[in-house]
This record gives structure tokens, sequence and C-alpha cells, in this order.
């Protein structure tokens, strides 16, 4: 059995390592679309690198894709970004096909 101490210092570098790989993987993403508007990570500490289509981004969306069979990048995940202002725009031009509620 583990003991309490042991396990709130594991949980300690474990979080400690959480943080430092949050600080190199998770930055603010410039949209894939017009390539021109930054979309921001809020509070970054709490946006888990391996989760970041989870996380609070300010003016458009970050998301996972991954890309399936048939597909050249079969297997593929990316995250990529989209600005609130792109966003609009390919809904409005029916690029954004089903709105999931």
């Amino acid at each position: 059995m583990i003991k309490k101490e042991d396990y709130k210092e594991a949980l300690a570098t474990v979080q400690a390592y959480n943080e430092q790989l949050n600080l190199h993987i998770v930055s603010n993403r410039t949209c894939c679309v017009c390539k021109e508007k930054v979309i921001s990570k809020i509070e970054a500490k709490h946006i888990h690198p391996l989760r970041q289509e989870q996380g609070m981004w300010g003016d458009g969306v970050v998301e996972k894709i991954t890309f399936g069979y048939g597909s050249k990048h079969d297997m593929d995940s990316y995250y990529i970004a989209i600005c609130d202002e792109c966003i609009v725009e390919l809904k409005e031009s029916g690029y954004l096909y089903i709105k999931i509620l």
C-alpha cells in the first residue's frame, strides 16, 4: 500500500511535470483560415497538453482533428485553431455543415 506522504509527493511531481509540458506545448495559436487572428489561451495552467480542445481559449476555438481510414493522413492528429470571425464566415457560407447540440 502506498503511504499518503508518498502519494502526495508523487502527485506533486506529476503536476509539476504537466505544468512544464504546458509551458512548452500549449501556446497561443494563429487561425488556420485567415492566418492573422491569434486565439489566446486563458488560464493556460489548466489546459492539459494532450487535451487542448478542452481548454479555455479566447477569440476562437482550438480543436483536435484526427484523420481516419482513407485519408493520406490516416491516424494522424493535429490541433487547429479557428477565430470567431472565420467561424461566422464559414457558417454563413455553408462550409460548417452540422450544428451539434
